[in-house]
């Protein structure tokens, strides 16, 4: 029986008035520095009488005691732990609890028993893990699940490396009972029994070098059962697991089943070597066969909305997680010698039944989904960091660095595969868009971004930077993520960039990016405009010519002009050798400005220093850059110096030297014109109007001063060689 003191404190806990709310929740706090309330919260937990949204709300409490009241081993403790006898009671209603028929009291339950486990075992309840195991054995299914539910925790954390081998010769027999009788044990209950596995495997690899001949007895014992029971339960049709409308538990079960080959796969790749290419070909099944329902459900999200797996403990299993599965697998496979071998022995016979077939699954199953289009639509930036985010093992990120995996085993033979591939994926995409699919792009924009993952030289990129790119440039605001994706396509790879399309290409960056401020979309700066800066910027601190060294900084020069507190932050915090990339571009364009050729170059210069100059920044304030020569006498041997000037002086002198070279070709040009004084006032307005409608296409660049522009920023480019590794717009 429920001590009713603490029963009427959970009840007014749930109370909607919120005075009434906070007084209990004190009530209760003040209630678990006894032990006996740990008793009721227990008992509470496991009584059916009462209501199960009552019997749920102790899940909350009885955590909070455990880590408040239970032992000083927890972080949070705040005293009053119980003493044996009672910490004995409750671990008997939560084992108890195990067997309850409501899944969510058992999962309560669970939880609560391996949390005590972290403190108590093996000392305090040495006969734990026997009674666990006893429950397994049992017929019930709710008593195995239960079970279930404390071993995948305690496994994990609670056995050492002593205990594992004693307790797996127990353990896994039962184990194996559970995975192969489907007519008795559900298939979460079954997904579980795999995950415990999957620890036990791991722990097994931990201590392998400690413990060699029992890891190395084990794993000849064990490894070859359960890869067959594993075999076993892959040769089932997958798509009998997503025919269900009401949940989809067989995912959640086949997740665990690829983690499990994934983890005696790069744990003990010797153990399973006989047999990876059986289990490499039903992972490519698998992919082959659930592809249409992930493009239906995901990709398009056309149909209607997947059910997922039911399982309770917070985590919502979809074929997007069985997506990483496969990969993850794959990615292990690549780095085994039996799949090396039977990949060079494929491309040495040219067959192509390797490499292609998987590059053309990976890139599908990266395809980017209805729901990343939503988050990318409203943060640009995120649409590339995710894919570099090692932090984050999203399915595209993984399907990339399948990728790279198959690279390291195929090396120049990825190059030719991924080229045909991308033709084929070219040709479909244009075939969807003329057919009016609107996510004709989507596939494409895959094989695009898988393309420019890869670390070697070999691939061809020229054709699709000739024929398929420069199309994807002009599609405006309705692709942005394809158009965004061709701009970052055509950065990793400019080092191919026939210099005919220089131009093109840079008309395509400046349009998207005027584009995206007129439209407000772009208060920041965009991720192209850092690494053009740093490319730019680097190749300055070794250029030899003048004119060379003008193509370097003229296109910074019109982005200071354009976007001055964004650009000046990004040189401010970029490091080039043993300075700052603001000083080492601050010094190159002083020293050099009064060597500018070209009327827009020689017009834009000095209006971009005027922001410079005006700019508040305390980085430029306590700049000093080259002034005057010094001049010493012919017969000296000592190197040229010259003075060393605050930034500011430099740049008042370069302004006056400019209104003083201006006021010079005024005069000049007044005194050698000869035509009519009212025709050449017509001329000014009309040339003045024009200026003004030009202005407005590209921020103030006329058209032959945007291929200047274009010719200096892109034959920088091909000088230095870098490649731009993040562009969006």
């Amino acid at each position: 029986r429920v001590d009713p003191v603490v029963a009427d404190a959970l009840t007014a806990s749930l109370n909607p008035d919120p005075s009434t709310r906070t007084a209990a929740e004190a009530r209760l706090d003040q209630l678990m520095q006894n032990g006996e309330t740990g008793v009721a919260l227990a008992t509470l937990l496991t009584s059916p009488q009462y209501d199960l949204d009552l019997r749920q709300i102790r899940t909350i409490l009885q955590r909070k005691f455990v880590l408040e009241h239970w032992s000083p081993f927890f972080g949070n403790f705040k005293g009053n732990a119980p003493n044996p006898e009672i910490k004995d009671r409750i671990r008997g209603l939560l084992f108890a609890g195990l067997s309850d028929p409501a899944r969510k009291i058992r999962t309560s339950a669970g939880f609560a028993l391996s949390t005590t486990a972290q403190s108590d075992w093996p000392d305090d309840c040495p006969d734990l893990l026997k009674s666990l195991i006893a429950l397994l054995s049992g017929a019930s299914p709710d008593s195995v699940d239960g079970a279930m539910r404390v071993f995948a925790e305690f496994i994990k954390s609670e056995i050492s490396e002593e205990q594992l081998l004693p307790i797996l010769r127990e353990l896994l027999p039962v184990l194996m009972g559970i995975l192969g009788s489907p007519e008795k044990h559900s298939a979460l209950t079954r997904s579980r029994v795999l995950s415990v596995f999957n620890q036990c495997v791991q722990v097994l690899w931990m201590v392998k070098d400690q413990y060699p001949d029992p890891v190395k007895e084990a794993i000849d014992v064990i490894i070859p059962e359960w890869l067959n029971a594993l075999k076993i339960l892959l040769d089932i049709d997958p798509t009998q697991d997503i025919a269900s409308g009401e949940n989809w538990d067989g995912v959640a079960l086949r997740v665990q089943l690829f983690k499990a080959v994934e983890r005696i796969t790069y744990c003990f790749p010797r153990a399973i070597s006989q047999v990876l290419k059986v289990f490499y070909d039903s992972a490519i099944y698998h992919m082959e066969k659930l592809l249409p329902a992930h493009q239906t459900y995901y990709v398009s999200a056309d149909g209607p909305t997947p059910p997922g797996s039911s399982d309770d403990s917070g985590e919502t299993t979809l074929l997007p997680q069985l997506g990483r599965a496969l990969l993850d697998f794959i990615k292990s496979a690549t780095r085994t010698k039996a799949m090396k071998e039977w990949v060079l022995a494929d491309e040495k016979e040219g067959s192509g039944q390797v490499i292609a077939p998987l590059l053309t699954l990976v890139i599908a199953w990266a395809q980017m989904t209805a729901e990343d289009e939503v988050e990318w639509a409203s943060d640009p930036n995120a649409f590339l960091a995710d894919d570099i985010d090692e932090e984050s093992p999203t399915l595209r990120n993984i399907a990339f660095d399948v990728v790279i995996s198959i690279e390291d085993i195929a090396g120049e033979g990825i190059a030719t595969a991924l080229q045909a591939v991308l033709q084929r994926i070219v040709q479909d995409s244009n075939t969807a868009k003329l057919g009016g699919n609107p996510g004709w792009w989507k596939l494409l924009e895959a094989g695009l971004a898988a393309a420019g993952s890869l670390e070697g030289d070999e691939f061809d990129a020229k054709p699709f930077l000739v024929d398929v790119i420069p199309p994807l440039l002009n599609l405006g605001g309705d692709f942005p993520f394809i158009q965004g994706r061709g701009f970052v396509f055509a950065s990793q790879y400019s080092d191919q960039l026939p210099a005919d399309l220089f131009s093109q290409y840079l008309q395509a960056v400046i349009a998207a990016l005027e584009s995206s401020s007129n439209a407000g979309k772009a208060p920041e700066l965009q991720p192209v405009i850092p690494d053009l800066i740093t490319a730019l910027v680097r190749r300055m601190e070794t250029a030899k010519t003048a004119t060379f060294m003008q193509s370097l900084i003229i296109p910074v020069a019109y982005l200071v002009h354009t976007q001055r507190d964004d650009v000046l932050n990004l040189l401010d915090s970029l490091t080039v050798g043993s300075t700052t990339g603001l000083t080492l571009f601050a010094n190159a364009w002083c020293e050099n400005a009064d060597t500018f050729q070209g009327a827009w170059a020689t017009k834009l210069s000095p209006v971009a220093l005027c922001g410079m100059f005006l700019s508040d920044r305390a980085s430029l304030a306590s700049l000093r850059v080259k002034g005057d020569m010094i001049i010493r006498p012919e017969t000296s041997n000592v190197p040229t110096e010259y003075e060393m000037i605050p930034f500011h002086v430099k740049v008042l002198k370069l302004l006056v030297a400019e209104l003083q070279q201006t006021g010079e070709n005024a005069v000049l040009a007044a005194q050698g014109a000869g035509v009519d004084k009212d025709l050449d006032v017509d001329a000014e307005d009309e040339d003045v109007a024009d200026w003004e409608e030009e202005e407005d296409l590209f921020q103030g660049l006329k058209q032959e001063e945007l291929g200047f522009l274009s010719g200096m920023m892109l034959f920088s480019l091909s000088e230095t060689g870098q490649h731009w590794t993040r562009l969006n717009v």
